[in-house]
């Protein structure tokens, strides 16, 4: 016997690893065009499928191209392609191979092998980088428990 999926629709960007991406499809609704599902697991007995427009990604730069406009940015997890950096206000002169960043951005091309997404906002880390670096994959994953209800916070 299967249970139907619970659907989570998430209207801030979607914290997660680069190598997630691989498991992102697109969705019918223009509200959240892209969709991600989890697996049911011993927590969780029924899948859960999170739709979302915008993601938010953490990395070191890996390289930059065409004054700082592309970037390629990784994680340990996986690579992607950041582009148009270059529209997102305030200064880019610190985005060059090892700064570490957070990016705001929307999907732009699928592929298991080099995935693209266009920056929203493009955020300074670098003072940060161990311990924004070393928190991610937790924060992140927190997330994706408090999404599948695995977890509650009593405010």
């Amino acid at each position: 016997m299967s249970l139907e999926a619970k659907v989570v629709p998430l209207d801030s960007p979607l914290k997660m690893m680069i190598g997630d991406l691989k498991r992102v499809a697109g969705n019918k609704s223009q509200a959240h065009p892209w969709v991600i599902k989890f697996l049911a697991d011993s927590t969780n007995n029924c899948p859960t499928i999170v739709e979302f427009s915008q993601i938010w990604l953490q990395g070191s730069v890996k390289t930059s191209m065409n004054d700082s406009d592309s970037i390629v940015l990784t994680d340990g997890s996986g690579d992607v392609k950041v582009t148009k950096c270059a529209r997102v206000p305030g200064d880019r002169s610190w985005i060059k191979a090892g700064a570490y960043c957070g990016i705001f951005a929307c999907v732009k091309k699928l592929s298991l092998s080099s995935p693209e997404v266009e920056a929203i906002k493009v955020m300074d880390l670098c003072e940060m980088k161990n311990d924004a670096q070393n928190m991610w994959p937790s924060e992140v994953q927190e997330l994706i428990h408090f999404l599948r209800g695995s977890i509650t916070f009593q405010l």
